[in-house]
């Protein structure tokens, strides 16, 4: 990846996750395990470990309202990090 895209990049998930444009973000994959870039981002915004922040208290689409991401992404995300929602 070039530092233009890196920096495009960036530039795209800190306005996705509305944070100011001087945040430092850092998105090496080899460091952040199975956590994608957005899940990090997240991370940042909120102050939270995207585990809490995917609590399977909630419904999947009640995360999804207020990680303001789709609620299919919340559930790939459960999925890709071994969180399991308990059905009644």
């Amino acid at each position: 990846m070039t530092t233009r895209e890196r920096t495009l990049r960036q530039q795209v998930l800190r306005e996705r996750a509305g944070l100011p444009q001087d945040t430092e973000l850092d998105l090496d994959a080899r460091r952040n395990g199975d956590k994608t870039p957005m899940m990090l981002v997240l991370e940042h915004a909120f102050g939270l470990s995207i585990e809490e922040l995917l609590s399977t208290e909630h419904s999947t689409r009640e995360v999804a309202q207020k990680l303001g991401v789709h609620y299919s992404q919340v559930s790939r995300w459960r999925t890709r990090l071994g969180l399991v929602v308990k059905l009644e």
